[in-house]
């Protein structure tokens, strides 16, 4: 047990061993004021070519008892390598990303893309002028994604699209689309009649689709699964349409099964009914798989009515 009256502070036992060790030092509070008491545990214990990495001297005395605040901000500074260990500590209680094949997130990445992303972290993206390397990049990338999925030559080679920060802000932007050139399509009485558009996808839709349709007025309407079939109906999909529809969504992916979502179907079913309804292709599972796992698969820009990917 430690006293109660006793505070702790990290010092270095032995330049020559270069080990740091708690050691007491009298204080006027007790440990119960002070917080939960942290330890330092063995590879905690830092060298001076570790405290050199942080650009500080390895005599400087740290305090270990305590943690970061909660509520307010603090009234004594700490250093930044004692901010980086209690953080990083606190942030190891995390699931491994390693280990996560349950979401979107990438469960690995490669030492170079982490390094170049490091590098251009103080970059303010959405300022052209000033990083112009870097739009030219996103540019770049957009053709190329563009060729990968078939999109045909038009406006002399001009590709509209932009990178996102992942999916779901993808498929906000993609909803305030199909709803733009809805209301461009009912023309100016569609404000007037103040009907509300509506979406149509599975119900084993990702997470966001309903938070999209919320915040920009659509209504989702839901293709509901079976025991037998685990994504959308082509026909139960096409039969919902009406006016007020935006466009219909389909998964290349699920997010339960992985099972992609049968594109071309939906787009013969419009096409066979003269239904003039985009098709939306939630793509961020697959869309990285199928051109070439299964690049025989019609799903993208082949497709006539395949309006929008993400």
């Amino acid at each position: 047990m430690l006293p109660e009256t006793t505070s702790y502070t990290l010092q270095e036992k032995s330049l020559n061993t270069g080990m740091k060790l708690l050691t007491p030092k009298p204080w006027d509070t007790t440990l119960s004021e002070l917080g939960e008491f942290t330890e330092c545990a063995v590879g905690d214990c830092y060298d001076e070519n570790s405290y050199d990495a942080f650009g500080s001297s390895p005599h400087r005395k740290e305090t270990v008892l305590g943690g970061l605040p909660e509520e307010t901000l603090s009234e004594t500074p700490i250093s930044q390598e004692r901010a980086y260990r209690l953080l990083h500590r606190e942030l190891q209680q995390d699931t491994s990303p390693k280990f996560n094949l349950a979401t979107f997130a990438s469960t690995s990445m490669e030492t170079a893309a982490t390094k170049l992303i490091a590098e251009n972290l103080p970059k303010n993206f959405v300022d052209p002028r000033a990083y112009p390397a870097t739009r030219k990049l996103e540019q770049r990338c957009l053709r190329i994604l563009a060729n990968l999925y078939h999109r045909p030559e038009t406006d002399g080679g001009h590709v509209s699209g932009v990178s996102t920060i992942g999916s779901s802000e993808a498929i906000m932007l993609a909803v305030l689309a199909m709803k733009t050139k809805w209301l461009e399509r009912q023309g100016a009485g569609a404000c007037a009649k103040q009907e509300q558009p509506n979406l149509i996808v599975s119900s084993v839709n990702q997470v966001c689709w309903p938070k999209a349709a919320k915040y920009f007025g659509v209504q989702l309407r839901c293709v509901p699964c079976s025991n037998e079939r685990f994504v959308l109906d082509p026909v139960r999909a096409v039969d919902m349409v009406d006016d007020q529809t935006i466009g219909i969504c389909c998964i290349l992916g699920t997010t339960y099964t992985g099972e992609y979502e049968n594109v071309q179907a939906v787009n013969e079913i419009l096409l066979q009914r003269k239904l003039r309804v985009p098709i939306h292709v939630d793509a961020a599972s697959g869309g990285f798989v199928a051109p070439f796992m299964a690049p025989e698969l019609k799903w993208d820009f082949q497709l006539e009515q395949t309006n929008l990917l993400v």
